[in-house]
Parts: structure tokens; C-alpha cells; sequence
């Protein structure tokens, strides 16, 4: 199947580059915390209606859980995962004072589409 083939139908097809990368640095940075939790971490989403496909989509939910889930301890989790996806879009990661989790990612994507084209 070739590439337009791959992409038909979707309408965004880089979009789709960008959640599989995010959900790769979700997973590596829940992994800092062992697999076990990790495992548990994501059947409590599941009990949530939160599902792990869907956190690119809706990353407030999914902070909203570990805020829930982890209380104090979910800023250390969540920036772990924001390193992680920086590195991968070749971009630093710094903190930004009043900025929410969704506009880390959102910045990132956007940056990264920038940096490309």
C-alpha cells in the first residue's frame, strides 16, 4: 500500500505521526515509575473512559487524571513525559511559567511543523 493510499481518508495524515510519538513518550514516561505502575496506571484510566489511543486527542483528561490520580506528584510525572516528547521532536524542553500541559504539547507540534517546513 503506498503512502496516498495510507492517507486517504484521514485529514490530517502528519497528525498522526505526532500522537504516536506523544503515546510513545507517554508510555517511556510512565515507565520512570516501573511497569507495574505503569500498567496500573492506565487500567485506572480505562476505568475512568479515559483510553490511552485517545490522551494525543484530549491530553486535558489525561492530565486531569494524573492530577486526580497522583495529586502533587503528577507535575514531576508530566514533565518527564514533555522531555521525553521534546527529545523526540529534536526540541528543549524548558518550563514556562502559567503554561498547562496542553499548551506544552501543543507547542511542541507546532514548533516541530515550523522547524520542518
Amino acid at each position: 500500500m503506498g503512502k496516498e493510499e495510507e492517507n486517504k481518508g484521514r485529514t490530517n495524515p502528519g497528525e498522526d505521526e505526532y500522537e504516536k510519538t506523544f503515546l510513545e513518550a507517554v508510555d517511556e514516561g510512565l515507565s520512570v515509575l516501573g511497569e507495574n505502575i505503569k500498567r496500573l496506571v492506565y487500567y485506572q484510566m480505562e476505568r475512568h473512559n479515559i483510553k490511552r489511543r485517545d490522551i494525543p486527542k484530549n491530553p486535558e483528561a489525561f492530565d486531569k487524571f494524573l492530577k486526580d490520580f497522583f495529586s502533587f506528584g503528577a507535575s514531576v510525572i508530566e514533565e518527564e513525559i514533555l522531555k521525553r516528547f521534546y527529545k523526540k521532536l529534536n526540541l528543549e524542553f524548558e518550563v514556562r511559567v502559567g503554561w498547562s500541559f496542553r499548551e506544552y504539547v501543543d507547542y511542541a507540534i507546532r514548533t516541530s511543523k515550523m522547524n520542518k517546513g
